[in-house]
């Protein structure tokens, strides 16, 4: 018997155990081809790997995966959807993962609490406006405690960080504008925290989808966030332009009989109503009286007189001012 001859005899059990793995694995790759189709990737996957060598069964695990992990963000199970997708390159996978990765890190820290806390605040504040209780100082108190714990939160978003941090501190600057009293400086301060907090909303309505699905919230934060931001600039520009004249040194009052007077010039390009108030002091700079002088529609570029009583006007030293807008209208 030749060395070649026995050889030849061992190889046919070889080729009889290739044949025998081959029709296995193709038998395993019909199984989990029928899987997919009816739409169980899990146990699609599990076969696919385990015959990841034969035919096209690799990129039929990533399409397993890749179904799979769609499924889990759709659902949102972050933790999930990223054992799945990641180091996986299958259509737009790369992008899922991104995703699942942020909803996930949002999740585990003040995101995603924060943007319920300021939803529930936000609904409460319209719906208080509508009510006859309504009360500046009590509304803006009512959405801090919602909102404020959030302001040194640990946030996975730094751009959501920095939105909130913004409408905390509207919120604040609209709870101190209510310490100056009835005066320009209130109202100015007032609106300030007001574009803040419009600002951040809009901000929020564009970048998060946030209270998308409310018209109320559109009408009133969204759509009106330019107008907000145009009327704090005219009351800017009005308050600069008295305060200046008020100031200046040439200014003059005069007192005709019992008549207090003066005249100012509307320099801006803002028609508006103003109410002046007056605090009388005599010589001793003791308060003697008080008085108010409402002035209507005055046009830009038209001057215009404040006027008012004094029952003593030659007890007059000095005067405090202070005044308030109305019925402005932009350019």
């Amino acid at each position: 018997m030749s060395l070649f001859k026995s050889k030849a005899r061992l190889l046919i059990p070889l080729l009889l155990i290739v044949f025998a793995l081959t029709g296995c694995s193709s038998t395993k790759y019909q199984d989990a081809v029928a899987k997919m189709e009816q739409g169980d990737y899990q146990a699609a996957l599990s076969i696919f790997d385990s015959i990841s060598n034969y035919k096209d069964a690799s990129g039929k695990a990533d399409e397993c995966r890749y179904e799979l992990g769609s499924d889990a963000v759709a659902a949102g199970e972050w933790d999930t959807a990223v054992n799945y997708l990641t180091d996986l390159d299958y259509k737009n996978s790369p992008d899922l993962l991104a995703q699942a990765m942020d909803a996930k890190g949002m999740s585990e820290n003040a995101d995603n609490d924060f943007l319920s806390a300021l939803e529930s605040a936000v609904i409460d504040r319209i719906n208080s406006v509508n009510t006859e209780n309504y009360d500046n100082k009590t509304i803006v108190n009512a959405e801090l405690a919602y909102v404020e714990k959030y302001k040194d939160a640990t946030f996975y978003d730094e751009n959501l960080k920095s939105l909130a941090s913004k409408y905390i501190d509207g919120l604040n600057t609209q709870k101190d504008a209510l310490k100056n009293g009835e005066s320009s400086e209130l109202q100015i301060e007032w609106q300030r925290g007001i574009v803040s907090r419009y600002e951040v909303l809009r901000d929020l309505y564009e970048q998060y989808d946030f209270l998308s699905d409310n018209t109320d919230f559109v009408a009133i934060y969204v759509s009106s966030c330019d107008d907000q931001k145009a009327l704090l600039d005219a009351y800017e520009a009005l308050d600069a332009d008295i305060e200046k004249q008020m100031n200046a040194d040439d200014f003059q009052w005069f007192i005709r009989g019992n008549e207090v007077y003066w005249t100012l010039k509307n320099n801006t390009d803002y028609s508006f109503s103003t109410t002046f108030n007056i605090t009388l002091y005599g010589a001793d700079d003791v308060r003697f009286d008080e008085s108010s002088d409402y002035i209507e529609n005055i046009s830009a570029g038209s001057s215009y007189t404040v006027s008012f009583y004094v029952g003593s006007p030659n007890r007059i030293s000095s005067f405090d001012w202070s005044n308030y807008y109305d019925a402005v209208i932009l350019p």
